[in-house]
């Protein structure tokens, strides 16, 4: 009963604590929070100061959304000459609106979901974007269709748009999207390793076993480069 006592007296002292010190990381919040309420008795005890509380202990009502803030991984740009992608997340309805900033960032005016959709599109497409689906499944190298899609995309896009950016996700952006946009660099003539190493630069931990393999073995057709007037190959424009 001593303990359960000093545990109650320190929660209270971790509410003045944090109300005081609103702006320390919420991982630390988070952290020093869940140690202190897995017994059930100290949960029970503390609810009539979460329901009565608001930012001392909002951390507590929202830990799950602020796990998703931590390991949520900021959208990083991919340039290759005229080609630029956006490898993001996958949203929420209510994480839209900043996604929708980070669109318009970066200048990316089509975005590719590879993953089954989290959110309405309209509000999106309402700020210009096009937005398309090419939905495979989580982990897995992307199946004939979604690649012709894909290059075809790219092709019309790059060709009539050079220089623009195209957005591309799955779920966490590690997976999925990436080996879209390697694909992308391998028809532009890089070899797949350089174009994993390119793409993990700004993306540590992208791909899995599966998809590297699917990058080693593909054949390209190069059909993001054309010939110039001297017979020089040179990425389409």
């Amino acid at each position: 009963m001593g303990l359960l006592n000093s545990s109650v007296i320190f929660l209270y002292g971790l509410t003045v604590f944090f109300f005081l010190k609103e702006h320390w990381i919420d991982l630390f919040k988070y952290t020093v929070f869940s140690v202190f309420t897995t017994h059930p008795f100290i949960q029970i005890f503390y609810l009539p100061f979460i329901l009565c509380s608001t930012k001392p202990l909002l951390f507590y009502i929202n830990k799950n959304t602020l796990r998703e803030k931590m390991n949520r991984l900021a959208p990083v740009e991919i340039s290759y000459d005229c080609l630029r992608f956006l490898i993001t997340h996958n949203p929420t309805n209510a994480q839209l609106g900043r996604f929708i900033e980070d669109l318009k960032t970066y200048g990316a005016n089509t975005l590719v979901r590879v993953c089954a959709a989290t959110y309405d599109k309209g509000p999106v497409e309402q700020e210009g974007i096009q937005v398309l689906d090419m939905p495979f499944d989580d982990g897995s190298a992307p199946p004939d269709q979604v690649v012709d899609d894909w290059l075809s995309l790219l092709q019309t896009k790059f060709r009539h748009d050079p220089g623009s950016c195209v957005a591309v996700h799955c779920v966490a952006g590690l997976g999925r999207a990436p080996v879209l946009v390697a694909l992308a660099l391998i028809e532009c003539g890089m070899e797949y390793e350089d174009a994993v190493h390119f793409i993990r630069l700004k993306r540590r931990g992208a791909f899995n076993s599966k998809q590297l393999l699917f990058l080693e073995n593909y054949k390209p057709k190069l059909c993001l480069r054309s010939k110039d007037a001297n017979g020089q190959s040179c990425i389409i424009q």
